[in-house]
């Protein structure tokens, strides 16, 4: 194939160009892409054609990844997209407009090289990617839109083209790529959008089959832009609907975002008889009223010595913690500890009723115990339960339950972070670190605890050193700032990645100038990302400290420096 393609004749190189196309041979894509610079106009046209249709097929094949940490693309899609990218870097010789359109389809796969090149000023790719979704109304090309969100040439054009879409396919892609409101750059940029698939007022009912469609959805209207008397409005309108999961996710909404025009909609749902939600609907309101009412609007801190007084049927405080049970596991991080720390608040014996959900035999509600006891809170009041937890089969719960330790100053706590230390898992080994730092043995006994630490800073496990040297650090050991040194120097971009963690988690604004080496020259792209990134937030609080006339020292960077 590679022969014919760079063969004299026109018709031996348009036979290669159609086997390929036949034989949907990804392996072959980029001879395409070389095709597009071909002197032959026709060769260069027939090349993009299946080039754009190669794209096509995977992309139908591909579905939206369902995390953040987003693996690589693999077979077929990785050759296909391998020869996307080298198409668009040459873009400026053969300007074909299907290899933009093969880009946008293969959005997910090659999002960091694409809106790379879009935001290089000297590259005219961002325009022609403008243009291509200018009026489109092709559902495939939601996942694009979306990821656009976080690039500033294409962010304006991405949400026009959202708000051109009103189909069922479309809500459904949007639903599909909700997950990526886990990057708060999308997260942000999503305020900007006002009219789109599913999100804008005149959508009425979802139109989306799927439970877990509906719940990202609403996880997208509520993240949309637009009054915010209009978003909760049309949450309003999914809460009071007669779809029971829309309306689950849209009251949970309403109660995590407070919105004031929120509150005709909870009374409505208070005044539907003794139904659950109507019961947490009435508590929501007396906190806010309770809210409004606070001198200082400050929370009420726990005391888990004060005995438990409740205040109204155990049978209604049950079915009233019952839903933010089961819905607490379907919130991310934030959303949970701010819905957690609210029916906390307004429910009486909140802890009775997580003791209750502690099942020994049951590692899943254990681990969902340990986080909402984490985010309201009362570690404190179950300290046997996080001792259980610590010496459980069942990794994660292990790894959770050894974070929580240093918060005990007890002397099985001591022993039990001791014997994590060394644990054959390196996230509980990494957690073990954590909780010695703090525990108030290694604050009594320093030396004996720069000894151990000492120790951790030649693991295996790039966590566990990191976390080691971050404790020295702290503690003020000149073994750290030499450990964080040859670590940024490693030529492990693990090892690097590691250290830049510890560089920003400690605030080293010292180390600016290893940071904009490794901004500048660093192999990996992703260490060099990072680096970049820390130093742009550095340089930032450096601007914040210069106008507020604050001091730049600070004791982890004396340790380091």
């Amino acid at each position: 194939i590679r022969v014919a393609m760079t063969h004299s004749l026109f018709d031996s190189r348009r036979s290669a160009v159609e086997l390929i196309r036949d034989s949907q041979h990804g392996k072959s894509a980029y001879l395409l892409s070389e095709a597009l610079t071909h002197s032959c106009h026709h060769t260069a046209s027939l090349a993009a054609g299946v080039l754009l249709e190669l794209a096509e097929n995977v992309a139908a094949d591909s579905t939206p990844w369902a995390s953040s940490s987003k693996p690589k693309p693999h077979g077929q899609l990785e050759y296909v997209s391998s020869a996307v990218v080298r198409s668009l870097t040459s873009w400026s010789l053969h300007f074909r407009n299907e290899v933009v359109l093969a880009a946008i389809l293969l959005a997910d796969s090659i999002e960091d090289e694409l809106f790379k090149l879009a935001d290089d000023v000297r590259s005219p790719i961002s325009r022609a990617l403008n243009n291509a979704v200018a009026g489109a109304q092709d559902p495939r090309l939601v996942g694009y839109c979306v990821r656009a969100l976080r690039c500033a040439p294409l962010r304006e054009a991405a949400i026009k083209c959202l708000a051109n879409m009103s189909s069922p396919a479309a809500e459904a892609a949007m639903a599909d790529h909700a997950w990526l409101l886990l990057d708060p750059d999308i997260r942000r940029a999503c305020s900007k959008i006002v009219k789109g698939p599913g999100i804008d007022h005149d959508s009425h009912d979802l139109r989306v089959r799927s439970p877990n469609r509906k719940r990202a959805l609403v996880r997208m209207i509520a993240a949309a832009g637009g009054k915010s008397g209009g978003k909760a409005d049309r949450l309003s309108e999914l809460a009071l609907g007669v779809d029971p999961t829309a309306m689950r996710a849209a009251f949970w909404k309403l109660v995590l975002n407070d919105y004031e025009r929120s509150e005709a909609t909870l009374q409505a749902i208070a005044s539907r008889g003794r139904s659950t939600y109507s019961q947490l609907a009435t508590m929501e309101l007396r906190r806010r009223r309770g809210k409004r009412l606070a001198p200082d609007g400050k929370r009420k801190e726990h005391t888990p010595a004060q005995p438990f007084k409740p205040t109204q049927p155990k049978h209604e405080s049950d079915s009233a913690f019952e839903p933010f049970w089961l819905e607490c596991d379907a919130l991310d991080a934030p959303q949970r500890k701010e819905l957690a720390r609210k029916v906390a608040d307004g429910l009486p014996g909140f802890d009775q009723h997580l003791r209750n959900k502690w099942n020994p035999e049951d590692t899943d509600s254990q681990i969902r115990v340990l986080k909402i006891v984490e985010d309201v809170g009362h570690i404190q009041g179950f300290q046997t339960e996080i001792h259980e937890a610590a010496e459980s089969q069942n990794v994660v719960l292990r790894s959770m339950a050894v974070r929580l330790l240093g918060m005990f100053g007890d002397a099985k706590s001591h022993r039990l972070i001791r014997r994590a230390l060394d644990d054959t898992d390196s996230r509980v080994q990494a957690n073990a670190v954590e909780s010695y730092a703090k525990s108030s043995q290694a604050h009594s006994a320093p030396t004996e605890a720069a000894t151990q630490l000492r120790q951790m800073v030649n693991a295996k496990s790039n966590r566990v050193r990191a976390n080691a040297i971050m404790a020295l650090l702290q503690m003020r050991v000149r073994d750290g700032a030499e450990s964080l040194l040859k670590m940024l120097n490693s030529p492990s971009s693990g090892h690097r990645t590691s250290a830049l963690w510890v560089v920003e988690h400690l605030n080293l604004a010292l180390m600016m100038e290893r940071l904009m080496t490794l901004a500048e020259s660093d192999p990996d792209i992703r260490v060099k990302r990072r680096a970049q990134r820390i130093a742009e937030k550095f340089h930032f609080q450096e601007h914040q400290r210069m106008m507020s006339g604050e001091s730049k020292s600070s004791t982890q960077q004396g340790a380091v420096h």
